[in-house]
């Protein structure tokens, strides 16, 4: 593949963060260790929890800084013209905390020697009686506000990282009419589950037929590409079962039209592909043939249309570098033509995050 690319690029997934500067899960460790980073990874190994531990990979990612100055780094050769901040954990309990993070993306310096800030999307919890309130914070902290995340990841097994403390955020009825005013607003709601939770995602577009809802990372099937700790994706069999009743899962989130997709977030550790215990990280070939069942699956039942790239830097950046990331997902999707390409790479994550 060459080292170049001969589109234009529109990251919808990127994170943005300083556990030094602001509030995040290890920003106490970071401020009391920080000046050793050996003891650093070690004490953050010892105190994680092990599924945290796993889930991350190294823990480099997620307790150094990742800038607009790393981003363009990461992507120096991969020609993105814009990218989309996705809420990362900003731990700041106070009524409005949240908006804190809105704020301060929206000041960090994009545009200039980096990648152009195309759009931010938020954290609320939309269940809060206050979630107007904070909805309407945000939008007065950037004009770039599109959406907020809550994440509800949830998973049975001990040995994956739980994102919320039980299975069925979406279908709570204090959700669902939260909901309400993320459609008044017409802001999108990005769907992070886990892919024992689509079911959800499903039911919450289809009671809710006028929000725009983006399902993260393709539902994230623990253990489909490989094992993940003891108990997950360790035999062929494990998989294709796993598989078969992703693809059907998967294809039943789809079949509501106002639900996205974002091809994104396939090589985090949880999946299985165990790129972040190699020597060597793998090239785009590797990746494509690996990913191939997943993706086609996605681009046959969401269309193209209804799909996007992301690169899910940093979290992926443990298991490749996003130039052969993206390298591997071009030969995915070009076999469906330019038009195609113009669209999941750039076109689709414009019109759903409405960037100028």
């Amino acid at each position: 593949m060459p080292t170049g690319f001969d589109f234009k690029v529109v990251d919808p997934h990127v994170h943005q963060w300083d556990p030094r500067t602001t509030p995040r899960l290890t920003s106490g460790l970071v401020k009391a260790f920080g000046w050793s980073p050996g003891l650093l990874k070690f004490v953050g190994k010892t105190l994680m929890p092990k599924s945290s531990v796993l889930f991350v990979g190294p823990l480099d990612n997620v307790i150094n800084a990742y800038l607009p100055a790393n981003y363009a780094a990461d992507a120096a050769r991969c020609n993105v013209e814009a990218l989309v901040h996705v809420e990362a954990g900003w731990h700041d309990e106070s009524p409005l905390g949240v908006v804190g993070e809105t704020r301060w993306v929206d000041s960090l310096p994009f545009g200039s020697d980096t990648v152009k800030l195309g759009a931010i999307v938020g954290n609320a919890d939309v269940r809060a009686p206050n979630f107007a309130e904070v909805l309407d914070s945000h939008l007065t902290a950037s004009p770039k506000f599109r959406g907020i995340r809550m994440i509800g990841a949830w998973h049975e097994s001990k040995e994956v990282m739980d994102f919320h403390d039980g299975p069925g955020l979406f279908r709570e009825p204090a959700f669902q009419e939260g909901f309400s005013e993320l459609v008044k607003r017409d802001l999108s709601f990005e769907a992070w589950c886990y892919s024992n939770q689509l079911a959800d995602v499903a039911h919450l577009a289809s009671n809710q037929p006028d929000g725009r809802i983006m399902l993260d990372h393709l539902g994230t099937p623990v253990g489909i590409l490989g094992p993940f700790g003891k108990t997950h994706g360790q035999t062929a069999g494990d998989r294709a079962a796993l598989f078969d009743r992703w693809q059907d899962d998967i294809a039943a989130v789809a079949a509501n039209p106002n639900v996205h997709a974002k091809l994104s977030g396939l090589l985090m550790p949880v999946l299985g592909a165990g790129y972040e215990r190699r020597d060597s990280l793998p090239q785009a070939e590797e990746i494509a043939e690996l990913l191939a069942p997943m993706v086609e699956h996605a681009l046959k039942v969401f269309g193209v249309e209804r799909c996007m790239y992301a690169s899910n830097f940093p979290m992926d950046r443990v298991s490749a570098s996003m130039e052969n990331i993206l390298d591997a997902f071009a030969l995915l999707v070009k076999p469906q033509g330019a038009a195609a390409v113009q669209q999941v790479f750039s076109d689709n994550a414009r019109a759903f995050y409405k960037l100028a």
